[in-house]
């Protein structure tokens, strides 16, 4: 997501008169998030870098990318608040030229134990010449580390990351759950609720799931505080039949079965 004059991609928090051109204007942030939930699924596929996190980061994401050049790849995981929400910052740099592979050989070779090494490759860089890649992942493999995709990481360390996480207990995060999960009406029709307690504080993702495992609905996406909580659902357009309602805490999830008839 840009926001500016030229390359606008018509999706903003701003009101009308901020508008860098008022008739490309789709919708606002959520709008945004909803759209592209349904190609990318998982939020924790998703990382944003943009200028104007102050106004326009969307509710949900967790992880924000600064850089490009190789001077900024080596970082220490940083915490601030954009858009009210609480989102970790990594440095990244592009290895798209041999230089700049050897390059993030040496800053791997100067990384602290609490460094984070980012580096990234688009995927027409890889696609002119996939040698950089390679040659990367391979001085990974000579030097006997393991490697693992983002998803993986994240699914694994959940939110918290670099020294937070080494400080931290993985068991006492495991232990984070949801104590009770409640859907009504159900059958429901136009609408419904979901209701769900929090035994810890943490990041929590509501989605609406149709029987083939694609998400239809996602009403939900924030950092929640310990107690109860409701959610309200809007079900228009969607047709009948079996759907599942998902609540995720982490690595912990509830799920319950409901029904939609028109």
């Amino acid at each position: 997501m840009s926001y500016g004059a030229s390359g606008w991609d018509g999706y903003t928090n701003r009101p009308p008169s901020e508008y860098p051109v008022a008739f490309k204007y789709i919708g606002d942030m959520q709008k945004y998030f909803d759209l592209f939930s349904r190609l990318a699924g998982d939020f924790l596929l998703w990382t944003l870098c943009t200028k104007d996190s102050e106004h326009d980061w969307p509710a949900g994401i967790p992880y924000r990318t600064d850089g490009i050049m190789m001077s900024e790849a080596l970082s220490k995981p940083s915490q601030g608040v954009f858009n009210g929400q609480a989102v970790t910052t990594l440095g990244m740099g592009l290895i798209n030229t041999r230089q700049k592979v050897d390059s993030a050989k040496i800053l791997y070779a100067a990384a602290g134990a609490e460094d984070v090494l980012g580096v990234v490759l688009h995927e027409k860089d890889f696609s002119d010449n996939p040698v950089n890649l390679r040659t990367w992942l391979q001085f990974l493999k000579d030097k006997g580390r393991q490697v693992k995709t983002v998803h993986q990481i994240i699914r694994e360390y959940g939110p918290i990351t670099g020294a937070d996480y080494i400080r931290q207990n993985v068991a006492s995060r495991a232990n984070q759950g949801i104590a009770l999960l409640e859907f009504y009406p159900n059958p429901f029709n136009a609408s419904a609720t979901v209701r769900f307690s929090l035994t810890h504080y943490g990041f929590v993702c509501v989605e609406l799931v149709d029987s083939n495992g694609r998400v239809v609905r996602t009403p939900l996406r924030q950092h929640l505080d310990v107690g109860e909580h409701a959610v309200r659902m809007d079900a228009l357009y969607l047709p009948s039949g079996l759907y599942f309602m998902v609540v995720k805490v982490g690595d912990y999830r509830k799920v319950a079965r409901v029904v939609l008839l028109r």
